[in-house]
């Protein structure tokens, strides 16, 4: 049963892949196919329902969405038409990042691959709406620092993003790769510091916030609450993937003049990555921030990839782990509760159509 809830995803990743390689008319095309997939669906994703009841009720909960999207949701809900939020936000975060691809990106198919089998790029898109959109913008306006030199374009990509998620404000930080250059062992020694103080939070602010939460009645609540994220995080299968990302970025750093092609964009790019990993050990005790405010800069493995010197037989291997790992966080990873249960929030795939 799961292998068959697999095909459309599998189907997807082909399709995908093919329409990545070769002439540029096919750029329209992959656009849409992504948008379609992530748009169409039906009862994929952690917010989906939470979404289509903000929309329907036009309430409290959409309310709560930023300017760009409350405006869309209540659009969506005067046509009395849930399913256009939807499809709005999947094909603008589709647009903005195969474009960031285009525009960036040494070889476009690698680093469509990664970004579609990684977890927290592509699937990103099916689970959290909202800041993904600001995330594919944010991604796209980022490359105007780095192609150009513009920063105009990349403030504007800003404010937008902003607009539609607060958490894309973490995005300054592209400024520093921006101003300053940051060499190999000030990297090294920036995740070193992150992962002492990540130690340091991990072994004390749990038991920390219990001590206040006793001494304080009236702010015991909030403390309870902000335990039992962390106790979450910990707990959670989620908190496996972060380790695949240091790893990484570890063998980025210490063997950089082994691994790449002598470039002046590979050691921005890694000063990015390098960010992505410090933002995921420094926020590790919650996982939602942890990975939101890290993917901004994770995301640049993409352009990283086609850095690499891949010997023939290298190439395969890399391109069938990139397989496996898709399936692993289609599965594995994706078990998460919710007022219906536990569920797969991934699985099975469904459209509105037929529903």
């Amino acid at each position: 049963m799961v292998l068959l809830n697999l095909v459309p995803y599998l189907l997807l990743l082909f399709i995908s892949t093919f329409l990545g390689v070769g002439c540029k008319n096919r750029t329209w095309g992959l656009i849409f196919v992504l948008a379609i997939f992530v748009g169409f669906r039906y009862g994929v994703g952690w917010d989906y329902w939470n979404y289509t009841r903000a929309i329907q009720e036009a309430g409290y909960g959409l309310d709560r969405f930023e300017w760009l999207p409350r405006q869309l949701g209540y659009i969506a809900h005067e046509l009395s038409f849930v399913q256009l939020y939807f499809i709005v936000v999947a094909f603008f975060s589709m647009l903005f990042v195969i474009k960031a691809l285009k525009r960036m990106s040494e070889n476009f198919s690698v680093s469509l691959y990664i970004f579609l089998t990684f977890p927290l790029f592509f699937l990103f898109s099916l689970v959290i709406d909202r800041f993904f959109l600001a995330l594919a913008i944010m991604f796209y306006g980022s490359t105007f620092l780095f192609k150009g030199r513009k920063i105009i374009p990349f403030i504007i990509c800003l404010l937008i993003a902003f607009n539609i998620h607060k958490a894309s404000l973490v995005s300054i930080l592209f400024l520093i790769p921006y101003y300053i250059r940051v060499g190999q062992k000030m990297n090294l020694f920036l995740f070193v510091f992150a992962s002492m103080v990540t130690s340091f939070i991990s072994l004390y602010i749990v038991e920390l916030v219990v001590v206040l939460g006793g001494i304080s009645g009236i702010m015991e609540d909030g403390l309870n609450s902000f335990v039992k994220y962390a106790e979450q995080a910990y707990s959670s299968d989620m908190n496996k993937i972060p380790y695949l990302f240091y790893v990484i970025n570890i063998i980025n750093l210490l063997f950089r003049k082994n691994l790449f092609r002598d470039n002046e964009s590979i050691d921005t790019y890694l000063t990015i990555f390098n960010i992505g990993c410090c933002l995921m050990l420094l926020f590790s005790f919650e996982q939602n921030m942890s990975s939101r405010f890290s993917t901004f800069f994770l995301l640049y493995l993409c352009f990283i990839a086609p850095y690499y010197k891949y010997p023939k037989i290298v190439k395969p291997i890399c391109y069938s782990l990139g397989f496996l790992l898709f399936i692993y966080a289609l599965t594995v990873k994706a078990s998460h509760v919710d007022f219906v249960g536990r569920r797969n929030c991934y699985l099975p795939y469904s459209t509105f159509i037929f529903n």
